[in-house]
């Protein structure tokens, strides 16, 4: 059994724009380490993967995601899925 929870801010299911930001959070002792790795459509690991807590919505990510964050420490591994839609870009006002 694992000694921590994972779990996801802002939600676990949503839709994202470029340059948001989805954070996996996990607690425990030792502090877990973060790893999030790109699911493919089998559910096995595909694709891209990252080190720390923060995964950066990209262009690469357009469209329908899944993702599997992994938070391993000497005791164990947690893991949770997210799937989430990158839908564009993210919109700034300009003055003139």
């Amino acid at each position: 059994m694992a000694a921590y929870d994972v779990r996801f801010e802002p939600a676990a299911v949503g839709v994202y724009r470029v340059g948001d930001t989805i954070t996996c959070k996990a607690s425990g002792y030792p502090a877990p380490s973060i790893h999030w790795q790109q699911v493919g459509s089998a559910g096995s690991d595909a694709g891209s993967s990252y080190t720390g807590s923060a995964l950066a919505i990209t262009e690469s990510m357009m469209g329908d995601n899944m993702w599997r964050c992994r938070a391993v420490n000497v005791i164990g591994t947690a893991e949770r899925l997210v799937s989430f839609n990158v839908i564009g870009t993210v919109c700034h006002m300009i003055d003139v």
